[in-house]
């Protein structure tokens, strides 16, 4: 039988280095070193378990040169000697599983803080990020920018020294080398700014002092973005005449990105933009350079990957997030068990969202990621009969980690079909991968050998008849209508109810909530032609939404011809044709308007379905009984899914 995915677990030389498959681990920050950026044990931990799983080519993530360019509290760090030790460790470490191991040499530039690092950040020109922080960057002058690129090469012999396979200069993103390639951050008039040719010096010059001091058996390489997605900014044209200069230094490879902090929605892509839409991209700098190129583009499956090498668009292909989702991406699909794959959904929640606030990277799919260690698999030391009330993200999880470490366990569902709000999720428009957690979250409950009864409700005779030691209840959350509503008449319906109906809704829609749910809500009800007024009390529209997807959510919401938005706006009264809306907490009344609508639909206010678990310890049901996600209060379904993976450990 033919091996599944031939190109992609197809050998390939990068330069000196023979890689023995073509999956390539994107060099994307955790936030898990010591706070002088040197490697912690938890990194050790995390990086072996993905080197296990076989990828060709480990890239540790980027590593800051200098520290006025750290970007994170505990980002990696190649800027001093102390650094040497813990890296030689974690590349030992990794080649003993047989991975080839990178380090990309990383400077923020103006994608840092005053906070960050002590200082003003650095720069081409006096040009702020105000997603990271908005402080205004210090202009190099021509003596600093020398000074830097010595960093860079010292960088580089240090990660020589490590015995890294690779050294990759982090071009891309809007970092320090792209801020002087765009002409939207590079104002400069000197030899380093203007001209398409002058903006490119900077990044070729450290290109060129890494190439002086990296001897032959090192493959070195650059990673770009594309296109900035900016008006006035870096654009395919800037980028391709980078790339061709590049690699007349003689690279041996280039990594090829989108997007800066500005345009994160390209940079980290959420499930709102598809899989491979950068592909035709990275084509075009393959083509146009010769150069092997590795390519991202929130590639999830293999099956993908295997059909961008087979077609010709890219060389290797860079999986971040689906290595946190599952570290054993490669091996799994290189064995023949790509259905066993817990497929990244791009919800960016554990990873760039919790990177976005300062904490480290975590993962929704998979919990273990970054605690590697203690979240270690053990079986249990006491068979317990366990009964877990709700097949929601939660109780999905935790019903699966009792069932694998040997509890006797039994899942009752009272809806016919696993999935609870996720299952919801997945029917609202641009969140599909709400429908790929929920299938690749019940394969796995069916493997672990819980039982699963669907259709299922937990009365107290039911659960009697189970005699349980423990009950979890994990009955999940609602929305809910306001407890005290606009006086006046017409339709008023809660978000979920109407998901679960799918029901059409005429005339005009006032959706309030300009939550996820409420704008998912709005743009379902204008793809099927309803007009929808969105109405959000707060000055902005999804405040509970990583960064990426909110870009993403905003650029849909704002070119919707059906969805008109009001921020900061409070419905005070309703009737059966219209409701009165005001400034939010304005008692002014000749600020109110009357907006015609037929009906209401509430996203606002989200309240636990608790009663089950009152019920059970009123009745003493079990000895143990449990109350976890929003059973216990309504959050997002990362908490849902940690406080399962605490949980169906500890029983």
């Amino acid at each position: 039988m033919a091996a599944p995915f031939p190109s992609l677990f197809s050998e390939i030389r990068v330069g000196p280095l023979l890689l023995r498959n073509r999956c390539v681990v994107a060099p994307m920050e955790r936030n898990y070193a010591h706070e002088d950026g040197t490697v912690t044990d938890r990194m050790l931990a995390h990086f072996e378990a993905i080197a296990a799983g076989k990828p060709g080519w480990l890239n540790l993530e980027a590593a800051f040169i200098d520290a006025g360019g750290r970007g994170r509290s505990h980002q990696l760090g190649i800027h001093g000697d102390h650094c040497i030790p813990g890296l030689t460790n974690l590349v030992s470490a990794i080649h003993g599983h047989g991975s080839r191991v990178g380090i990309q040499l990383h400077h923020a530039g103006r994608n840092t803080s005053v906070a960050m690092v002590g200082r003003p950040p650095v720069a081409p020109s006096r040009v702020a990020c105000l997603p990271a922080g908005g402080d205004v960057p210090h202009s190099l002058t021509q003596d600093e920018i020398h000074k830097i690129i010595d960093r860079y090469q010292a960088a580089a012999q240090r990660a020589v020294e490590c015995d890294a396979d690779a050294i990759e200069l982090h071009a891309g993103h809007g970092y320090l080398p792209m801020a002087f390639l765009s002409p939207l951050t590079n104002r400069r008039r000197d030899r380093y700014g203007g001209s398409r040719a002058n903006r490119a010096r900077f990044a070729l010059e450290v290109l060129t002092a890494i190439k002086n001091v990296v001897p032959s058996r090192v493959a070195v390489g650059c990673r770009i973005s594309i296109d900035e997605f900016r008006d006035g900014g870096l654009v395919v044209e800037d980028a391709l005449a980078f790339a061709c200069e590049a690699a007349e230094l003689g690279l041996h490879y280039l990594h090829v990105s989108a997007g800066c902090y500005e345009s994160r929605q390209y940079m980290i892509p959420p499930m709102d933009i598809r899989p491979g839409w950068l592909l035709p991209q990275a084509r075009l700098v393959r083509e146009a350079t010769g150069l092997p190129v590795v390519g991202v583009s929130r590639i999830d499956s293999p099956a993908l990957a295997d059909a961008a090498i087979r077609n010709g668009d890219v060389d290797m292909v860079a999986f971040g997030r689906a290595f946190l989702a599952d570290p054993e991406f490669a091996i799994k699909a290189e064995t023949g068990r790509a259905d066993e794959i817990l497929t990244c959904i791009a919800c960016n929640q554990g990873c760039t969202g919790r990177l976005g606030l300062g904490l480290e990277t975590s993962c929704l799919v998979n919990p273990s990621v970054g605690r590697e260690v203690e979240y270690r698999l053990r079986p249990t030391r006491s068979r317990k009969r366990v009964v877990v009330v709700g097949g929601g993200p939660a109780g999905m999880e935790v019903a699966r980690l009792l069932s694998e470490r040997g509890h006797d366990t039994v899942l009752l569902e009272k809806e016919p079909e696993l999935g609870g709000q996720a299952t919801l999720a997945g029917l609202q428009p641009h969140r599909a991968g709400w429908r790929t957690f929920v299938r690749d979250a019940h394969a796995r409950l069916l493997r672990s050998g819980a039982r699963v009864e669907l259709n299922s409700e937990a009365t107290a005779s039911r659960l009697a008849d189970l005699a349980p030691t423990v009950i979890v209840c994990a009955t999940g959350s609602t929305t809910s209508l306001p407890a005290i509503l606009p006086e006046g008449s017409g339709r008023v319906l809660h978000a979920t109810a109407l998901m679960r109906s799918g029901e059409r809704l005429n005339g005009r829609v006032a959706v309030v909530g300009g939550t996820r749910i409420g704008c998912s809500v709005a743009e379902w009800l204008a793809d099927v032609g309803t007009e929808v007024v969105l109405i959000e009390p707060s000055p902005f529209l999804g405040g509970d939404v990583e960064r990426g997807t909110l870009l993403a959510l905003q650029e849909r919401i704002a070119s919707n011809p059906r969805i008109e938005v009001r921020l900061n706006r409070d419905i005070i009264r309703r009737s059966d044709e219209f409701v009165t809306i005001a400034r939010t907490g304005s008692l002014a009344t000749w600020e109110a308007e009357n907006v015609a609508v037929n009906t209401i639909v509430y996203a606002t206010v989200r309240r636990s379905q608790s009663a089950l678990g009152m019920l059970v310890r009123s009745a003493q049901l079990a000895d143990e009984i449990y109350d976890i996600g929003d059973a216990l209060t309504p959050r997002s379904t990362l908490e849902a899914m940690f406080e399962a993976a605490e949980l169906g450990r500890r029983i």
